[in-house]
Parts: structure tokens; sequence; C-alpha cells
């Protein structure tokens, strides 16, 4: 920032000084610290910033302000623990040709109660912020990367298996559901492709033509309970 202010004409840094001010008003301890303490830095030499000196002497060394750190710290080393968690998780739901992954033994080690309970508790908390991002990293990967992979390759046990986690990370994804549709229409399952069609739809599936069309479930198209679902689309 100081580069860039060096060749400002002063009441422009001012103005820009007292903005960045009253961004911070307001903010929790820890983020208003930061504000502060960075402010500090890009105007120091530029104008008086005995104001923002005083702010970050005064929360430096607050409680408030050392307990939030520790949080974001702890947190931070827990996500970085969570991802190299699910990189492995993947890797064995991939590997495991002999011995299938069961299913509540994913969930154990992808931690979707544990997580979801800590969104659902408070989703603005930092234990809820965190928790949201750790479950999204997982559902992208159960919900798509992972059985895409599966259904090209006919592989509609692990796709079925990746789908149904994901279910349980966000249980009303419409295309979560269809999707598992698709995976137990060409397994031969019509019994449960209908019902996670009907899953879909009632969660909000949109798209009639892609229904009435996918290849994927040409299987159970003729299905009366295949007709009545694709006519609550349309």
């Amino acid at each position: 920032m100081k580069s860039g202010l060096k060749d400002k004409d002063p009441a422009i840094i001012n103005e820009l000084y007292d903005k960045r001010m009253k961004a911070a008003i307001g903010k929790q301890p820890y983020d208003a610290f930061n504000d502060y303490q960075s402010i500090n830095d890009d105007f120091t030499g530029l104008r008086d910033t005995t104001e923002v000196s005083a702010k970050v002497a005064q929360l430096k060394d607050s409680s408030d302000v050392k307990k939030e750190k520790k949080t974001r710290e702890r947190l931070q080393d827990e996500t970085k623990e969570y991802m190299g968690n699910l990189s492995k998780v993947l890797s064995d739901i991939h590997s495991s040709e002999n011995v299938f992954p069961s299913i509540g033994d994913l969930e154990q080690r992808l931690r979707i109660h544990d997580l979801t309970s800590k969104v659902k508790k408070d989703p603005t908390s930092e234990e809820g912020l965190a928790a949201a991002r750790m479950l999204a990293s997982a559902f992208v990967n159960l919900s798509f990367y992972l059985p895409n992979e599966f259904l090209t390759h006919k592989d509609y046990k692990r796709a079925i298996l990746t789908l149904t986690l994901a279910s349980e990370i966000k249980e009303n994804a419409p295309g979560v559901w269809y999707n598992m549709a698709c995976a137990y229409a060409r397994s031969g399952n019509k019994k449960k492709a209908i019902e996670a069609l009907n899953r879909s739809v009632d969660s909000g599936w949109k798209d009639a033509n892609q229904m009435a069309t996918d290849p994927d479930l040409e299987s159970i198209r003729k299905e009366p309970d295949f007709q009545a679902a694709l006519a609550r689309v349309k």
C-alpha cells in the first residue's frame, strides 16, 4: 500500500485512512486487530497514525484477541489435518478392490455427522464456518468428481457409495439424487432408481427434458413410476 500511496494527495490519503478505520469499527476484536495493524503498517510515514497505533496496542494483549487467535490457529490445523484425511479416504474408496469400504466407516472417517452438527449449531461461528468448509471439500468430491469417474467406468457400486455419502452432507441436493438414480438404473436396481429419482424431484429437480432423454435412465423410462415422477417435473 505504501508504494502506491507515496505520490497521493494528503486529502486522498486521509480519505482512504478514514474509510479503512470506519470499516474496522464493529468487527470482532481479532479481525479489528488485524485491520488496525494493517492500517498502521500502510500509513506510517504518510500521515499521523497515533490513533491506529493506540488501537493496535490496546487490542494486542487483550484476552479476546488471544483467545480468537488460538481458536483460529487450532481450526487451521484441524482443517489441514481433515484435508489430508479426506485425500486418504478418497484414495481408499478407489483402491479397495477386494474389501469394499462400509458407508458407516467412511461417514465416521469423514466426520460427516460431527461437522454437520457444528454447522447447524452455529453456522456463523468460526467453528461452524470451518466445519462448513471441510464439508464443502468433501461434498464436491463425493457428489461430482468421484461419481462421474465411477459412472464412466461402469463402477456403479462405488458411484452409489460416494453419492450416498454426499447425500449425508446435503440431504436435499437434487443433483445428487438424480445421479444416484442414474447409477441405480445402470446397475439394474429399478426400485432404488425410482426411489432416488423421486427424492431428486422432491428436492427440486427441474430439468424434465434431461430426465426424459437421459440414456442412463433408459432402463426405467417405461415404468409407470418413472412417468409419474416425470409428470411432477413437467
